[in-house]
């Protein structure tokens, strides 16, 4: 459901159809969870609003006035996930479309419209599964470059009592 609720992910709509704006505004309007919604009909626009917020989600279509779906891809730069929707399917735009970074390439169809909220909470639950996988990761290589680092600080005790011993008798030798 829609709400002005701050706490609501927010969600950009990048169209330039009023119809399929209308569409998409309705099936969030019956969506379980509570999600912000803002329009915006062009490439620029959608840029200002990102500037602005930046979004939990955003649903463009493929081709604007002032660019393509992949232009915001890029604008984004991987800090949310953007769904790419198209009146005409091409396999080859799908491809370079995820190739580019885009969360999802969907097909507009009455059914898609219906479901759409149901789309955007499944890519939102998708991104945050892939962001706590690129933080383990993260985790996991800090991790190991600081056991390397015990490893090295071990194996220089290691040699410095090595050392240390082998002095020690030398030593023992002069004084006796």
């Amino acid at each position: 459901m829609l709400t002005d609720n701050p706490e609501a992910p927010l969600i950009l709509v990048v169209e330039d159809d009023d119809n399929h704006v209308d569409l998409m505004i309705s099936s969030f309007q019956d969506a379980p969870a509570e999600y912000r919604l803002e329009h915006a009909d062009t490439l620029q626009n959608a840029r200002t609003l990102i500037n602005r917020q930046m979004p939990d989600l955003i649903l463009t279509d493929y081709r604007l006035p002032d660019g393509i779906g992949n232009d915001i891809v890029a604008a984004v730069n991987g800090l949310c996930p953007v769904i790419i929707l198209t009146s005409q399917g091409n396999e080859q735009v799908a491809v370079d479309t995820m190739k580019a970074g885009a969360q999802d390439y969907v097909v507009k169809t009455a059914e898609v419209f219906s479901v759409m909220s149901r789309i955007a909470q499944r890519c939102m639950r998708e991104w945050a599964l892939i962001q706590e996988q690129k933080r383990a990761e993260v985790e996991r290589l800090r991790m190991e470059r600081h056991i390397l680092h015990l490893q090295k600080q071990e194996s220089l005790g290691t040699m410095s009592g090595g050392i240390a011993h082998d002095f020690n008798n030398l030593l023992q030798v002069v004084l006796g």
